[in-house]
């Protein structure tokens, strides 16, 4: 967590917000239009009011962008340019005191806009042998004030954040690898498991697709969530996507109208199953896992494994799509 007072009280602040939990601060305002996300995740909602719907999160390392005068209290009107929901991102509203200025290295993943939904494929820009990228590949990784896990983590990490690495490679002292990181903001270095980040995106590949799906497991649902503390169908497809290297349309709906049309039959794991009252209102999104499974984040059970059997689904399922190539 950030050392000084006036950082810490900004910093819960939008970790409460990003979680539903409290409301913002008076007085802020952003002169700069592209920003990044310097907490854990943050919340963007449809409107200015209390009980707005919370539509999409933003991952810490992310780029925003922030329309100049229009703000409300502590919320910003934002874009959300790699989560399509129109050409310029995916609109609402943030808590301006989550973002920071974007630096003098921009954030690699920012993508131009997209006329129509579509599948984006990304990579994270590294030198090999001196990377200036880090990728948060698992659900959750703590970030440590020294190299060992015995010592308290002090903040944390989520899949699909993006950071800076402070050495060229992983080191050990006697124990597991770490990389030292820095933070978006921040000067301080901390330290994360080797295992938790990657400099490359993961391979887009059905059965390593379902990997990173799996490790979802358990993760409650939340609507408009994007991460293992509250997640709903499309974001985990989302994320998933992401981490191995295409950004795909944010919605579930959107999701329906890209990818390979596949029929019933021809299913295969890693495919995507969606449903809903007709095509033109899909609700719902799972990853195919063979045997009238899939895996997907429902209302009901969280993050785990459902069956096209269930008359919910079975009777709503509309179809499936393929993203990754064959």
């Amino acid at each position: 967590m950030p050392t000084s007072l006036w950082a810490q009280v900004r910093y819960l602040a939008c970790l409460g917000a990003a979680l539903g939990l409290c409301g913002g601060m008076e007085g802020v305002a952003m002169t700069q239009e592209p920003r990044v996300v310097g907490v854990p995740v943050a919340s963007v909602y449809a409107d200015i009011y209390d009980d707005s719907e919370r539509v999409t999160q933003v991952v810490r390392g992310e780029v925003v962008l922030v329309e100049p005068h229009k703000r409300y209290r502590s919320l910003v009107k934002v874009a959300v340019p790699n989560q399509y929901r129109q050409p310029q991102g995916y609109p609402g509203w943030m808590e301006g005191d989550c973002l920071l200025p974007l630096g003098a290295s921009p954030n690699q993943l920012l993508l131009p806009p997209a006329p129509t939904p579509s599948l984006r494929p990304w990579s994270l820009a590294n030198d090999p042998q001196e990377p200036s990228q880090l990728l948060i590949i698992d659900p959750e990784v703590g970030l440590y004030p020294e190299p060992d896990l015995e010592s308290e983590p002090l903040d944390l990490l989520l899949a699909g954040s993006i950071i800076t690495p402070a050495v060229p490679r992983p080191f050990s002292q006697d124990g597991p690898d770490f990389w030292a990181v820095h933070l978006p903001g921040f000067s301080d270095t901390y330290y994360i498991p080797a295992h938790s980040a990657s400099t490359t995106t993961l391979p887009l590949a059905p059965l390593d697709l379902l990997d990173s799906a799996f490790k979802f497991e358990g993760s409650p649902y939340l609507w408009g969530g994007m991460s293992c503390h509250g997640i709903d169908c499309s974001g985990l497809v989302y994320q998933v996507f992401k981490l191995h290297g295409l950004i795909v349309p944010r919605d579930a709906d959107q999701q329906f109208q890209v990818g390979e049309i596949v029929e019933t039959d021809q299913l295969q794991p890693g495919d995507l199953v969606f449903f809903g009252s007709s095509p033109q209102k899909v609700g719902h999104v799972g990853f195919y896992l063979g045997e009238d499974q899939f895996w997907d984040a429902s209302g009901r059970q969280g993050v785990a494994a459902s069956s096209l059997l269930d008359p919910k689904y079975r009777q709503t399922f509309l179809g499936g799509r393929r993203y990754w190539p064959q």
